[in-house]
């Protein structure tokens, strides 16, 4: 399963790209969840810019067919999973921690 979400991970990117870049600068595809029966695939995509998560999910939803049809082309299974996008705001969460931080060890 791995080497599928590796595969995926892949050839998402490049289609996001295309669809993001103009529109909403760097996209990057940060994990892949396949469903083990192929049948659906949880794409987690993170932004520079994190106030345009929503406008930036609507876009890649709007295309989720495209880009499946896309992956169908590149994929060497019998099926092609669905494809579901989710912002990744791990970063986000990481950043806001280490600012905690550095806020607790100032007042030290």
């Amino acid at each position: 399963m791995e080497k599928i979400n590796e595969l995926i991970k892949q050839q998402l990117s490049l289609f996001v790209q295309e669809i993001t870049a103009d529109k909403f600068g760097i996209v990057t595809i940060t994990d892949v969840q396949t469903e083990k029966d192929l049948k659906s695939t949880m794409v987690y995509f993170s932004a520079l810019d994190n106030e345009m998560a929503n406008k930036i999910h609507n876009e890649l939803k709007r295309h989720a067919f495209e880009i499946q049809h896309q992956l169908a082309k590149k994929m060497a299974t019998r099926n092609v999973p669905k494809i579901y996008f989710k912002f990744d705001d791990s970063q986000e969460k990481i950043n806001r921690v280490s600012e905690l931080l550095e806020n607790i060890n100032k007042e030290k």
